[in-house]
Parts: structure tokens; sequence; C-alpha cells
């Protein structure tokens, strides 16, 4: 009976050889060659979202904690601390660096901030020294190369070097006036 049914799908199929059996043996390659493939896909994506899935898991929680000197510190007050001060602008300045064979140049709004008790002392003043503070303020920018510009590090050192120059130039021998240098914009090109 089983080699009947046998002989039967075999007689079904035409029994014969050539055609019909290339034909069904060409589907049967491509799935082969496909399913290893999908199995690689498949297994990857699942990788990867279990490990993201285990990072994020197993991140440690991070602990903000403060030592008894912090914790006895009043909250810093940002809003009266803005108001303290009176600012004075430059106009943008656009200074090339100083970079052999490059063309390239900085962009800048220098801010000046002085505490608003000096405003009448400090304010004329920049008027008045306006010109000598923008040619020291374009000739200190271009002397300066890329690596020198780039970073935070490297804006922060800029601003306090601006804020000492202009105190020393205006008030050498007095309690100095310029409190932070600000950068409206700055823009490396």
């Amino acid at each position: 009976m089983a080699e009947e049914e046998l002989n039967e799908q075999t007689e079904g199929t035409g029994g014969e050889k050539g055609g019909d059996d290339s034909d069904k043996k060409a589907p049967d390659k491509k799935k082969s060659k496909l399913m290893p493939l999908i199995l690689v896909v498949v297994a990857v994506g699942a990788g990867g979202a279990g490990g993201a899935g285990t990072a994020i898991l197993m991140a440690p929680e991070v602990e903000e904690t403060l030592t008894e000197e912090e914790a006895e510190l009043p909250p810093a007050d940002t809003t009266s601390a803005l108001h303290d001060y009176a600012y004075y602008e430059f106009d943008p300045l656009t200074v090339n660096l100083n970079v052999p064979r490059q063309n390239r140049y900085i962009r800048a709004t220098v801010v000046l901030a002085v505490r608003e008790k000096d405003r009448g002392d400090a304010m004329p003043l920049f008027e008045k020294r306006r010109v000598e503070l923008t040619n020291w303020l374009m000739t200190h920018l271009a002397g300066l190369t890329l690596d020198e510009v780039t970073g935070r590090k490297n804006i922060v050192r800029i601003q306090r070097e601006i804020r000492d120059a202009v105190n020393q130039q205006l008030w050498p021998d007095r309690r100095p006036r310029v409190e932070q240098v600000l950068f409206k914009d700055f823009a490396i090109q």
C-alpha cells in the first residue's frame, strides 16, 4: 500500500524526469540560499536589540552627592547676577587666523561686562578708546592658530586674555573694571 501511494505520487508529478523536476528543484535552491541570509539578519538584529536593552537596563545610576561645604551654600541666584552688569558690545570682527597656506578666519562679536556700579567710569572710556581696543582685539585674534581657537578651553582662555589685556590697558594702576568677556558670536571658517 505504501508502495502504491509512492508510485501514485511519482505518477502525479508526471513520473517524468526533466522539465517538471528541475522546476521544483530551482525554488528549493533559492530557498536554501536565502534561508541562511535571513537567519543571519534576524540573529544580528536580535543581538543588537538585546545588547542595547541590556546596556540601558544595566547602566549605573548616577547619584549626585554634595560635600558638606556645598550643602551649606545657598543656591545661586543667577537672575540678580545677570542684572548687576552693564555690557559694552564691539562691532563684529572678521580676522584671518595665523594658518599658513589656508584661508581660515574667525568672526566674533566681543562683549565686555562691567559691574553696574562701574558703568559711569567704564562706558565712556570704552567709547573713547574704542579704536585702540578694536585694533588690539584684531591683532590678538590674528596671531592665533586654528588649534588655539577651537574647543571650550581655548575659548575660555581667549576670553581671559582679552579681559586681562583690556583691564591692563585702561586701568593699569587701578582696580580692574572688566569682570567678564562674552562672545555674542564666535564662528571659525
